[in-house]
């Protein structure tokens, strides 16, 4: 992609003018408008890194047009060079990186199960795949650790599947009466809501409790009475893994 194509995307992106750039980046307006309108097709070092400062990318972006428009994220790996990203892969690498050590292992081995190749049986349209977390140990009081192992499992994509980003295997019976040992929850990622079920994670343990917040006061409420409430000291201890959609019909999934 040209660098004319580039300029006017990343103006777009941020929503500046090109006097904006200008007065940013120090390049007189004159001169700016004929590299934007592409009349400077060699535009000079110095002003390419005042392109680059202003716009936060690098000048190979800016230079080298077998670099996509949208890849405007530089990274670097000692083992592959530069790699570019887009905003999409930008966000998840942010995300990752903040990330228990714990949490960046169970994603790891769920993409692991999606890079292998499955052929699922029945009618292609009508179901779907989702990642399945097994709890590897169950250490008690209605947490569920930090190990956990990645299975395929197969489900009818007309049921609330179809709105599901992956599922859980229930091992113990801190949700009943409402879910039971076995039962596969349906989850969708994002932040949870104050009063739902959702999926968390302190301190490196995951749990499925109700959010409750309070006077400021946030607490982790679960559907059993057995299992204990979890008051936290700061909301930055808490990683909101997705919230609860419900549970799998036993009769409409399996195991791929």
């Amino acid at each position: 992609m040209s660098m004319v194509k580039k300029l006017a995307y990343l103006k777009k992106r941020d929503g500046i003018t090109s006097e904006t750039v200008a007065a940013r980046s120090g390049i007189p307006i004159g001169t700016l408008n004929k590299i934007l309108n592409g009349q400077t097709k060699s535009p000079s070092l110095p002003a390419l890194r005042a392109l680059a400062a202003c716009f936060q990318v690098s000048t190979r972006y800016l230079m080298d047009d077998t670099i996509p428009l949208e890849c405007d994220t530089g990274v670097y790996s000692e083992e592959d060079g530069f790699l570019f990203l887009n905003r999409e892969e930008s966000i998840l690498f942010q995300r990752y990186r903040s990330l228990a050590p714990c949490d960046r292992k169970a994603l790891i081995s769920a993409l692991e199960q999606f890079s292998q190749p499955v052929v699922p049986s029945g009618p292609v349209l009508s179901q779907r795949l989702l990642p399945c977390y097994l709890p590897v140990s169950n250490p008690g009081g209605g947490s569920m650790g930090h190990q956990f192992q990645t299975k395929l499992v197969q489900a009818d994509a007309h049921s609330l599947a179809a709105a599901a980003d992956f599922a859980l295997l229930l091992s113990d019976t801190s949700l009943e009466p409402a879910f039971h040992p076995g039962h596969i929850l349906l989850l969708q990622y994002g932040r949870v809501s104050n009063g739902q079920l959702g999926l968390f994670s302190v301190h490196g343990d995951c749990y499925i409790r109700y959010l409750s917040i309070r006077s400021g006061i946030c607490r982790l409420i679960p559907i059993n009475n057995s299992a204990r409430s979890i008051t936290l000291s700061s909301p930055d201890d808490l990683t909101h893994w997705g919230s609860v959609l419900g549970s799998l019909d036993p009769k409409r999934w399996k195991w791929c």
